[in-house]
């Protein structure tokens, strides 16, 4: 398989499919406390597997945070 076969194949489908995720995330963006209803979820789901999260920002423009996977002795 050729470079510029695989480049299209990769194009079509997994980033068309990358787009549509992405314009939907646009949409839920735009609903009030969207930010604070996914870092509650996001956070409770991070507790149970040895990762830690720290939070920078999170209001109704943004959420950025930094994460680790804290690995046992």
């Amino acid at each position: 398989m050729s470079k510029e076969i695989a480049f299209q194949i990769v194009e079509k489908g997994f980033l068309q499919d990358l787009q549509g995720v992405i314009k939907n995330l646009h949409k839920m963006e735009e609903s009030q406390c969207f930010y604070k209803n996914f870092c509650m979820s996001f956070s409770k789901d991070l507790k149970g597997d040895n990762w830690e999260s720290t939070i920078i920002q999170c209001d109704n423009k943004a959420m950025i945070f930094t994460m680790k996977k804290m690995l046992m002795a």
